[in-house]
């Protein structure tokens, strides 16, 4: 059993078999690991582990056979970056990122971590923020390695291999993964040649992918993905095929595991993760993302939550933690461990300081999913404008023992809310709710030009005398609340309910029912026994819709 409230598990003795002398060398050994990773880090870091207690779901906690369950961890990540020019000054940034990273990893496997999840540009930093569009290609470039073909023994683990001798950075991450016996997944980038002799889309030469990249506990590199869909990356090119990609995670001795791998704007869409589940029925993801939190109902760790709960599936995320004040509140933060819609273990960095967190949970191999087996639809034209229809309607001042009630026209569909404010809900200075609809097509394509379709029905508090989310806290408590939305009729709703500070409603899968005809959306909240809450959202995706604007 985990103790969130510890900053290190270490694992208890029986009182039976206790041993002085090896208590006191157990002691200095984890002491003096510890300090190694104190002063591998900076001022403006710090090394944590476990979760904040409010916000462990305890349904998750081990009571089956432990040969069943694997412990996974994440590391929400700064990543320090800087606009380079060399070689020499790109592989610097990259050690310095790994240092910082190294620490965390080195406490996760003292803690029983199996495999830890890094977050999306980790190792690099967003290149088109401090080089410009018009050089975040070739910049990039100058962080890169050519990642070998997985799962080919010594020909694919870097770590004493002489053949990556001009490739430092593969070694040194090899070499982490051996040396603490370790799965590490870690978002870099790769590259391909070609020639514009026989391939008229090569234009420098080669090609560079945004690209995940897994070393097996004895350092060999067992996977790599390249992201399909891109979100604005200059850095990078577009793979001109999918290539879903999964590996084998060996545990409990020879047991084994599929893991598939995903990176965040492709979480969006039906590939790969469709492609994995039906074709390969693996229930068990990883995912790095650079996500932007801009209000309250599309937050990171809400979305990543209802991912795994509509699916049926394992996910363990680990997000950049990047603020640099812009938006209110973290740019970028969110992560977790997600089994089938129970957060066993989530962090949202709320403060306006950027700072590393290392956090882990047990999760269940065997669990029934994944629930969505369906194949992928073919994209089509797109007609229609582009953008989002939205439209929102006050539902006024939530005070005690009231309910409030409205409806939202939208495009295509119309959206209805009831919520029932308990009668504990403080009457002191009550919160504003409203309810929105919105319908259409993403402003952002992926790289491929690619827009995907949505319809989203919901509500939450708002500041005063303006329509603008907050994700500080609510007073609100609920009673009960009812949300109806005729959707188109392929559509796939998920559901979106925050609690206080940017984490997810923890209660959702004991207290929430709904059913879903023909796009006709019905979703129940009720015995919420004054829970408080910041929003009720339903997010729908029809990805027969998804396509190319012509």
């Amino acid at each position: 059993m985990l103790d969130e409230r510890t900053s290190l598990l270490i694992p208890e003795k029986k009182k039976s078999c206790f041993n002085w002398n090896r208590w006191v060398l157990l002691t200095f050994v984890m002491t003096a690991l510890l300090i190694f990773a104190w002063v591998s880090h900076t001022s403006n870091t710090s090394v944590t582990s476990g979760v904040p207690a409010a916000y462990v779901d305890k349904e998750a906690e081990i009571t089956a056979d432990a040969s069943s369950y694997i412990r996974v961890g994440y590391i929400e990540h700064v990543t320090y970056y800087k606009n380079v020019s060399t070689k020499t000054d790109a592989q610097s940034v990259m050690n310095y990122n790994i240092g910082q990273l190294e620490a965390n990893i080195k406490i996760a496997a003292l803690s029983g971590v199996q495999l830890v999840q890094l977050s999306e540009f980790a190792l690099t930093g967003l290149i088109n923020f401090v080089a410009g569009e018009s050089l975040a290609y070739s910049r990039m470039f100058l962080y890169l390695e050519q990642i070998p073909t997985p799962n080919l023994g010594t020909a694919s683990t870097p770590c004493g291999n002489s053949a990556f001798s001009g490739r430092p950075i593969l070694q040194r991450l090899s070499c982490i993964a051996k040396s603490n016996a370790i799965y590490i997944s870690v978002n870099w980038g790769d590259y391909v040649y070609c020639s514009n002799s026989t391939d008229t889309n090569c234009k420098n030469g080669h090609y560079q992918y945004n690209t995940q990249i897994v070393f097996s506990s004895s350092g060999e590199v067992v996977a790599k993905y390249w992201k399909i869909h891109l979100f604005n990356e200059g850095e990078f090119d577009t793979p001109s095929t999918d290539d879903p990609t999964y590996f084998n995670m060996t545990y409990s001795g020879s047991k084994t595991v599929k893991i598939g791998l995903f990176t965040c704007f492709d979480s969006m869409y039906a590939t790969p993760s469709w492609t994995l589940m039906n074709n390969y029925n693996i229930n068990f993801f990883l995912i790095s993302h650079w996500w932007v939190n801009s209000g309250t109902t599309s937050t990171a760790i809400q979305w990543f939550e209802s991912l795994s709960r509509k699916y049926g599936i394992n996910l363990v995320v680990a997000s950049s933690g990047w603020f640099n004040g812009a938006y209110t509140p973290r740019d970028s933060s969110g992560s977790g461990v997600f089994s089938q819609g129970v957060a066993i273990s989530s962090y949202f960095n709320w403060n306006a300081v950027n700072t590393d967190f290392f956090g882990y949970g047990d999760v269940n191999v065997n669990i029934d999913g994944p629930y969505q087996k369906s194949t992928v639809p073919s994209y089509v034209n797109i007609t229609s404008s582009l953008g989002l229809t939205a439209k929102y309607t006050s539902l006024g001042s939530a005070y005690p023992g009231t309910t409030l009630s409205g409806v939202a026209n939208c495009a295509s569909f119309t959206c209805k809310f009831s919520m029932k404010v308990s009668s504990t809900s403080s009457s002191y200075l009550p919160d504003y709710w409203m309810m929105f609809c919105a319908d259409g097509y993403y402003y952002q394509a992926d790289g491929r030009k690619v827009y995907y379709y949505e319809q989203i029905c919901g509500a939450y508090k708002y500041y005063n005398s303006s329509y603008i989310s907050t994700m500080t806290f609510s007073n609100t408590k609920f009673d009960s609340f009812y949300l109806t939305a005729n959707f188109s009729k392929n559509a796939v709703p998920f559901i979106l309910m925050m609690q206080d500070f940017g984490y997810s409603y923890s209660r959702i899968t004991t207290t929430t029912s709904y059913t879903l005809s023909n796009g006709n959306y019905k979703l129940n909240g009720s015995n919420l026994n004054g829970d408080k809450l910041l929003d009720v959202v339903a997010q729908s995706r029809d990805f027969t819709k998804d396509g190319y604007k012509v």
